[in-house]
């Protein structure tokens, strides 16, 4: 067994998209609790040792509005929807490098990615655990992500 099969999510995430003011807040956004920042470093370091195709899919909360007090869209106060899971997928092979793509389906977000995208996203989270954020990887639009500080 490979550390990404025996990985188990602890801890808090949020991930949501805003349906109002997109244009200054476009993409998906994601917030973690410490614990949750942790978990998801974890398994992002045990995707980066894979050498084949990994996915897992996470539990994700609604966003509480202290977490959506930290971009203050709107006051905190814009609407927005939120998945319930959260599907990572890992695609290792050096062809996929650049791979980066966001796609929803019955309330199932699924996040392809290559190397590139997950030495990206593992330096996100890190900046979350850390208290940062307020900026987005990712391609322009939808396929933007958002890393936000989990509020005190």
């Amino acid at each position: 067994m490979n550390e990404v099969t025996t990985w188990k999510q602890e801890g808090l995430l949020s991930l949501w998209h805003y349906t109002e003011n997109e244009r200054n807040y476009p993409g998906w956004h994601l917030s973690a609790d410490p614990t949750g920042s942790v978990s998801l470093s974890a398994l992002l370091r045990a995707f980066e040792a894979s050498k084949v195709e990994s996915y897992r899919t996470l539990t994700i909360m609604v966003p509480s509005r202290a977490v959506l007090g930290v971009p203050n869209n709107r006051g905190g106060g814009a609407g927005y929807r939120a998945p319930s899971k959260w599907r990572l997928k890992y695609l290792p092979d050096p062809d996929n490098a650049k791979i980066w793509h966001f796609e929803e389906a019955n309330n199932v977000v699924e996040l392809a990615l290559g190397s590139d995208g997950l030495e990206d996203l593992i330096t996100g989270v890190k900046d979350i655990a850390s208290g940062k954020g307020d900026y987005s990887i990712g391609l322009d639009g939808n396929e933007e992500l958002w890393f936000w500080w989990w509020p005190k």
